[in-house]
């Protein structure tokens, strides 16, 4: 059972991908798979917990910039805005080379109003029924 209220995220796919390639935790895109998993499923505190751990123990890894974009995100959704501007600043300054740095410098200077991604269209696709024609 999760602990204090969180619940079972049903992530099979980077689940299985990690069982087939196990090294695959060691350089991060597979904390970032559950991130954005974790996010979709609408449970930004998990988000937050899976990519801090990673980023505890391997500062250099080469996902790092895009976890703690990822992290500020989930923070902003949990409304800990004060947070999500530490994690921000903390990738400025360790990752100044990192494309992402103009994103986290627009959330900042806009006070986090123009943070939200383009949302998914909610219909589902029909299939174009097929016009036969008489014989």
């Amino acid at each position: 059972m999760p602990p204090s209220g969180l619940i079972h995220i049903p992530t099979t796919v980077p689940v299985r991908w990690s069982s087939e390639l196990p090294l695959s935790h060691l350089d991060g895109y597979y904390t970032l798979l559950r991130g954005r998993c974790c996010l979709a499923f609408d449970q930004p505190r998990i988000a937050v917990l899976e990519a801090g751990d990673l980023l505890g123990v391997a500062q250099d890894d080469p996902y790092a910039d895009q976890l703690l974009l990822l992290m500020a995100e989930a923070q902003l959704r949990l409304k800990e805005a004060p947070a999500a501007t530490a994690t921000l600043q903390r990738l400025l300054a360790d990752y100044p080379g990192s494309p992402l740095t103009s994103t986290a410098q627009t959330w900042l200077q806009d006070g986090f109003s123009n943070t939200a991604r383009p949302e998914r269209s909610k219909s589902v696709p029909t299939k174009k029924k097929r016009e036969t024609k008489p014989p």
